[in-house]
C-alpha cells in the first residue's frame, strides 16, 4: 500500500498531459504493484457523456448515470486474464465549466495474485463510444514506465 502511495504522488507529477480540453481523447494511467491495481482517468465530459454540460434531460441524466456506474463498478472496462479483482476504492469526478466539464476518476483494484506479467484488456473506447483516442502511461512494479496511444476498442497491455 505504501509504493501506491508513492505512484500516486509519481503519477501526480508525472502525469501523460493532454494539454487542452480535446474532445473525443482521454487519459489513463495506470500503476501496478504485487496484488494492487491503481488506474487514474481523465477526460472531456463529451468524450465520455456526448455532451458537457450538466445532464438535463431524462436521456441525458440516463448516459451520464450509466458511465458512472459503469466506472465505479468496473463493468467491462478493465479486464485482467487469469486474476481476479475486486475494488477497493473508486472515485468519479465531473467538473462543470459554463457548458463543458470534466472528467476525473480513480480506481483501485484488489487482486487474488501477483499481477505482475499479467494481460490487461483496456475496453474504455468499446464502452464508451465517444473517446476516440487513449493516451495510456504504465508504472510497472520493477518501476519501468510504457506510454503508449490506442484507438482499439478493446487494447490489451502487459502489467
Amino acid at each position: 500500500m505504501k509504493v501506491l502511495a508513492v505512484l500516486i504522488l509519481f503519477f501526480s507529477q508525472h502525469v501523460f498531459a493532454l494539454g487542452a480540453h480535446v474532445h473525443g481523447f482521454a487519459s489513463i494511467d495506470i500503476a501496478s504493484e504485487k496484488k494492487q491495481i491503481l488506474i487514474m482517468f481523465k477526460t472531456p465530459g463529451f468524450s465520455a457523456f456526448g455532451f458537457g454540460h450538466k445532464p438535463k434531460t431524462k436521456k441525458q441524466k440516463a448516459v451520464f448515470n450509466r458511465v458512472k456506474k459503469s466506472w465505479v463498478q468496473n463493468e467491462n472496462l478493465f479486464n485482467l486474464k487469469g486474476v481476479k479483482c475486486k475494488i477497493e476504492s473508486k472515485k468519479f469526478d465531473v467538473k462543470y465549466i459554463g457548458s463543458h466539464s470534466d472528467v476525473s476518476a480513480e480506481m483501485t483494484l484488489n487482486c487474488d495474485k501477483d499481477v505482475s506479467a499479467s494481460e490487461l484488456q483496456i475496453n474504455i473506447i468499446k464502452n464508451w463510444e465517444n473517446i476516440k483516442e487513449v493516451h495510456l502511461q504504465l508504472l510497472k512494479s520493477d518501476g519501468s514506465v510504457l506510454s503508449k496511444k490506442f484507438k482499439k476498442s478493446e487494447y490489451k497491455i502487459i502489467l
